[in-house]
């Protein structure tokens, strides 16, 4: 079986604190525990600013089910209202070896 991961980068807006994002970000992590084939998250954050949301799936079908499912949720519109949304990207890899 190959587990997906998915990376999620983007840059918080200039006046959003790194507090409101950790509050959205426990709240998005209650709705991806909702979601098939959640193996694990992290979120993480650069010193130039820069966030990424790393989560591990059990499968691609998994990973971008959930994705399409989040596009409906309010949490979605919340999150683009605190983050650039140029500096957003999400990328869905293949894990090819995993320790």
């Amino acid at each position: 079986m190959n587990y997906t991961l998915e990376i999620v980068n983007y840059m918080a807006k200039s006046d959003v604190s790194d507090s409101q994002i950790l509050e959205l970000s426990s709240k998005l992590q209650d709705f991806l525990l909702t979601q098939n084939g959640l193996v694990s998250r992290t979120l993480a954050k650069s010193s130039e600013g820069v966030w990424s949301d790393v989560v591990i799936w059990i499968s691609m079908e998994d990973a971008k089910a959930a994705a399409k499912n989040m596009e409906e949720q309010p949490l979605s519109l919340e999150f683009m209202g605190l983050v650039e949304v140029e500096s957003l990207n999400m990328q869905h890899l293949d894990i090819k070896q995993k320790f």
